[in-house]
C-alpha cells in the first residue's frame, strides 16, 4: 500500500503512542545489550523506475519506555544516510548499546525507515508482524528492508497537503517531543540527523505564511537554524 494508507508515516504515529507489551512481566529475560547490523538499499521514481539521488533516509531504533503504559519516544539509535546517483544508501552497523532500565526493543521499532525527497511523496518502513517467536531474546536486530528497492511516488497534491506530510514527518521524528521521566526533557535527536531535519525545515520554509505555522519550527528543538546548518557542515566534512 501508499504511504496514506501507511498512514502518513503514521506507521509510526499510531504504534508510538500504543503500548504492544506488557514490559514488567518480561523485563528479567530482555537483553543487556542491543546491536544492529548494516541496512543498505536503493530509492527509485515509482513512475519511471529510475534511481534516485538525494533522498534522505533515517533509521530509528525506538524503545518501549515505562512499566505499566509503555511509551515510544525514546531513540536507542538513530541514523541517517542519502542516497547517491544510482540512488543507494547504507546505514553502517552499530552496538552493542545498553538501553535504559525498563525499556526494550519492540519487533518493527527495530528499526523504523523513512524517505524523504522533495517533489516526492515521503515513506516508511517498518519490520512487519508478527514477530519471531525469540523476538523478545533477540539483541542483534535488522531490517527486513535491507538490500531492498524503495519506490517513492512523485508528489502531485497542494502546498496544504505537503504541510501536512511534513508535519507528519515531524511527529515521526519526535520533534521537539519530551524525554519521559519525573523530569521531561526536551530530546535532542536533531543532534543525529541533522541532513534529515534540515531537509524538513528547508521546505517548511517554502511554504506561504498561514501554511507554515501547521509545520513546527527549529524552537520547539531550541536550536538554531545556523546551529544545524553548522552541525550538517561538519559531518560532510569529517
Amino acid at each position: 500500500m501508499r504511504f496514506l494508507l501507511r498512514a502518513r508515516f503514521a506507521v509510526l504515529s499510531l504504534a508510538l503512542g500504543v503500548a504492544s507489551f506488557g514490559l514488567a512481566s518480561s523485563v528479567a529475560a530482555l537483553p543487556t545489550a542491543y546491536s544492529a547490523a548494516e541496512i543498505h538499499g536503493w530509492v527509485v521514481d515509482a513512475e519511471t523506475k529510475k534511481p534516485l539521488e538525494g533522498v534522505h533516509v533515517v533509521a530509528q531504533w525506538i524503545l518501549q519506555t515505562g512499566i505499566i503504559h509503555g511509551e515510544h519516544v525514546v531513540r536507542l539509535q538513530i541514523l541517517e544516510a542519502v542516497t547517491d546517483m544510482v540512488g543507494h544508501y547504507t546505514l553502517p552497523a552499530w552496538g552493542p548499546k545498553a538501553p535504559p532500565p525498563f525499556s526494550r526493543l519492540e519487533w518493527g521499532f527495530d528499526p523504523i525507515l523513512g524517505f524523504f525527497k522533495p517533489g516526492y511523496v515521503p515513506d516508511g518502513r517498518s519490520n512487519y508482524d508478527p514477530p519471531p517467536a525469540n523476538e523478545a531474546d533477540m539483541s542483534q536486530r535488522i531490517s527486513l528492508w535491507n538490500r531492498r528497492t524503495i519506490a517513492l511516488e512523485p508528489f502531485h497534491g497542494t502546498a496544504a497537503t505537503w504541510a501536512t506530510y511534513l508535519s507528519d514527518i515531524q511527529i515521526s521524528l519526535a520533534w521537539g517531543a519530551a524525554t519521559p521521566g519525573p523530569v521531561g526533557r526536551i530530546n535532542d535527536y536533531w543532534k543525529q540527523m541533522p541532513q534529515f531535519v534540515l531537509a524538513i525545515v528547508e521546505q517548511r520554509n517554502l511554504l506561504p505564511g498561514d501554511l507554515r505555522n501547521l509545520v513546527r519550527d527549529l524552537k520547539t528543538w531550541n536550536v538554531t537554524e545556523s546551529q544545524l546548518r553548522t552541525l550538517v557542515k561538519e559531518g560532510r566534512t569529517r
